[in-house]
């Protein structure tokens, strides 16, 4: 949990830094969100960054610009093919032992919070 939470903490670190550069320029759209309401999500994004919303959009598998449609096989082309799901959301709550998952929340804190997740 100490490497996965090190790990995370850089990443965000990172992402952090990078606001501080170009504040203006900061967009998150939270995991969660964007599977439970994609086009909500979608829409809000494509009115930050200024690019008209497509519908096609909400279907990665068929968009002009899917990796599904490049020469290279995607990694994750299989599941790029499937329906978005929601079973995920809150897994790790879930599935982690109590004490793991209260660790991992206070050792991300920072993180969480520049993410707007909600601190417990």
């Amino acid at each position: 949990m100490r490497s996965l939470a090190r790990d995370w903490n850089r990443l965000v670190a990172a992402a952090r830094r990078g606001v501080r550069r170009v504040p203006a320029r900061r967009y998150a759209i939270r995991y969660e969100d964007l599977v439970e309401h994609p086009e909500r999500s979608l829409r809000s994004m494509s009115e930050a960054i200024e690019v008209d919303f497509d519908p096609s959009m909400l279907d990665p598998a068929t968009s002009k610009a899917s990796v599904l449609n490049s020469e290279v096989r995607h990694a994750n082309a299989d599941n790029l093919r499937r329906e978005v799901f929601t079973s995920s959301v809150g897994r790790g709550r879930r599935e982690l032992p109590a004490e793991d998952s209260d660790s991992l929340s206070h050792s991300c804190r920072r993180g969480l919070g520049f993410l707007d997740y909600p601190l417990t």
